[in-house]
């Protein structure tokens, strides 16, 4: 490219100026302050230290004095806003707990009441970041008595779909060793996978985590330790587990311990199956 001379470059300059100005005005107010910051953020500090000081510079005297002035009302009035919020946290400090729960208690319960989207929804314009979301629930959840909490708990869980608890449960069931099978549940994998059918392993069931779980069958195979399994109460235990299973349309299948060692579990399990 040649060099060009001073007139040709002023008139380059005003072109692109004048280009830039035309494209910067079809942008709305939200785009430019976006793209304005995306380039600040891209200029080094000590740049943007030289540009500022030439901005100020740039400005009148009267014009330097009414941004002083508008910087001193800001400043003001977020202290105005930082001792009113000193003195309602005073206020609320002062009152009782229970008191407290009273108040909170209508706006608790619409909350929970109220669906997970549109919580979110509420959070995100709220512009709360997650720590500070976090903070204000501890909040206010140390504001509420025991008695009031379990009531929010239990509120909050029954407004909870399935699919939700699910999620929320299986996590804990995958601790403390639960997906790790034993030799007995290692033996009735290779027989439920050579009779070539579909199972879940460890699988949740309301409030009970099933050794197996073959959907096709709504079948339950439990494969019960000679020694956990003889220890005082567990029959109770299995009894009533089983029961609640049986009432909610599953079919329990349970295989002792010296049942599978000795063979015996393959034509149990084919049997059930219908194989």
């Amino acid at each position: 490219m040649k060099e060009m001379s001073p007139p040709e470059r002023e008139r380059y300059i005003e072109i692109r100026r004048a280009a830039s100005l035309k494209r910067w005005g079809s942008k709305t107010p939200e785009q430019r302050s976006e793209e304005a910051r995306a380039r600040w953020a891209k200029i080094n500090p000590k740049r943007r230290s030289e540009l500022a000081t030439a901005a100020w510079a740039r400005r009148s005297t009267e014009d330097r004095s009414r941004h002083c002035e508008a910087t001193k009302l800001a400043l003001a009035k977020d202290e105005t806003k930082t001792k009113q919020c000193a003195a309602s946290q005073r206020m609320w400090d002062a009152r009782a707990v229970d008191e407290r729960a009273r108040i909170t208690a209508p706006m608790q319960a619409a909350w929970v009441a109220m669906p997970f989207e549109r919580r979110s929804e509420i959070a995100k314009a709220a512009k709360f970041e997650p720590g500070v979301r976090s903070s204000i629930g501890r909040a206010r959840w140390a504001g509420t008595t025991h008695e009031s909490r379990s009531e929010l708990a239990k509120a909050r869980w029954a407004s909870r779909s399935k699919e939700r608890r699910r999620e929320i449960l299986e996590p804990a069931f995958s601790v403390a060793g639960l997906t790790r099978p034993t030799s007995i549940e290692r033996t009735t994998m290779v027989i439920l996978d050579t009779l070539g059918v579909e199972y879940k392993p460890q699988h949740l069931i309301g409030r009970y985590v099933v050794d197996f779980y073959v959907p096709s069958r709504n079948l339950v195979i439990e494969c019960d330790g000679s020694y956990w399994h003889s220890l005082p109460g567990a029959s109770e235990k299995d009894a009533q587990r089983d029961a609640w299973m049986i009432d909610k349309g599953y079919t329990v299948l349970r295989l002792p311990e010296r049942e599978i060692q000795a063979g015996a579990a393959s034509g149990v399990i084919a049997a059930a199956l219908g194989a």
